[in-house]
């Protein structure tokens, strides 16, 4: 099998157009069938693709052996080279072991980690799932940091993921070129979860993230309060709901409208996509995702006028108070298995969200969100109810 980077488009010599395999020029044909995989690519250590194939490139020059001690006649500090009162240790060498003392070394002569050591850390702390790191001292970790533990034969971090940078008026920030933008008046003035929230649909992974107030406040007015508050606020207010009861799913009666299938296609698809796009460290494109759901559901509670529906007692007909009640609960439900989905990125808020909802601690994992799955007690027969505290994200201060 060649898969589609394999194979380009040809002309022949009598004018027709195939496919033919890049390693042997031979003509190939499209053809599908069902296969068993292995997933080859969560075995790609170095992520994103850019910063492998950098590495890749440096690997390919000249690697020369590494000095990594220093006179100490010429420095203030740094720690002794064993038998040598006059070599200290080089910085990178030094440094870049100090991640396996926080891990737990040295562990027992068994090579398991002990239950206890000097760091009081917990054991099994390495190897890393992900050892993260910056862009620019990817050398020092995929290069030299994995030789020093392939040398001294301990077990290297499973994956490596190397990330951009926050830029401002397209400038790295730093110190030195005094451009920092202080990350407590950001949380003082958005709050913590809001800004964990922007720093990942708006940050770099592959490429720099470019710092904008305008942007982060756009995303607190927008998707926080506007897309996830504002769904909240219309879908549990007293006068479509006085009683704040969650509603029962629709989901078994078959005569959902056309947007209501498309609804429930979102939302069933809704977990598993961005899950990928979450293991591929691709956080901006799920979060996308997470928001998309949320704007479908505001636009059809919108096209639904709910407001309608209960706007006189001629209104409270058997057909109105069904669309009220789907209206209702396709509402909720996405609220809760979007609240679900951002517990990683906003778990303080999410968390008020998801009591608000009343969903119950023990019904917040992964695997609850799934479309119909939400307030399992209402099975058997139990009125659960809504239990709103105040706004989740309220209007911010100038």
């Amino acid at each position: 099998f060649y898969n589609a980077s394999q194979v380009h488009e040809t002309v022949t010599s009598d004018g027709n157009k195939v496919r033919v395999a890049i390693d042997s020029g031979q003509p190939v044909e499209w053809t599908t069938e069902d296969n068993y995989k292995f997933t080859l690519s969560k075995f790609q250590i170095i992520v994103p693709s850019n910063r492998y194939n950098e590495v890749r490139s440096l690997i390919k020059t000249d690697i020369s052996d590494l000095s990594i001690s220093r006179p100490r006649s010429r420095l203030n500090w740094g720690v002794d080279v064993p038998g040598d009162d006059e070599q200290i240790i080089y910085v990178w060498l030094d440094a870049l072991i100090s991640y396996l003392t926080v891990g737990g070394y040295p562990w027992d002569t068994k090579g398991e980690h002990g239950k206890e050591s000097f760091t009081g850390r917990k054991p099994n702390a390495w190897p890393a799932d992900i050892h993260i790191v910056g862009k620019d001292i990817i050398k020092f970790h995929t290069i030299l940091w994995i030789s020093f533990l392939m040398a001294a034969k301990l077990p290297l971090p499973k994956k490596i993921l190397a990330h951009s940078h926050w830029t401002l008026e397209k400038h790295k920030m730093s110190k030195s070129r005094g451009n920092v933008i202080c990350p407590f008046k950001l949380m003082n003035h958005y709050g913590v979860d809001a800004v964990r929230y922007y720093l990942l649909r708006d940050g770099g992974i592959a490429d720099d993230g470019a710092y904008s107030e305008h942007i982060i406040g756009g995303r607190y007015r927008k998707d926080l309060a506007g897309q996830i508050g504002n769904l909240i606020s219309r879908s549990t207010s007293h006068s479509l709901n006085p009683s704040s009861i969650v509603p029962k799913s629709p989901l078994l009666d078959g005569n959902l409208k056309e947007n209501e299938v498309a609804l429930m296609n979102i939302l069933t698809n809704l977990p598993n996509l961005v899950d990928k796009h979450f293991e591929k460290f691709e956080f901006s494109k799920g979060l996308g995702l997470i928001f998309d759901a949320i704007a479908e559901v505001n636009k059809y509670f919108t096209d639904c006028e709910p407001w309608k529906l209960v706007s006189s007692p001629h209104a409270r007909t058997p057909e109105n108070e069904e669309l009220l009640n789907r209206t209702l609960f396709f509402s909720a439900e996405t609220l809760r298995i979007a609240g679900i989905l951002l517990q990683s990125v906003m778990p303080t808020k999410m968390s008020e969200l998801l009591d608000n909802l009343s969903v119950g601690k023990d019904e917040r994992k992964w695997s609850d969100a799934k479309l119909g799955n939400g307030w399992p007690t209402m099975k058997d027969g139990k009125i659960v109810k809504f239990d709103v505290k105040g706004q989740l994200f309220p209007k911010l201060k100038d």
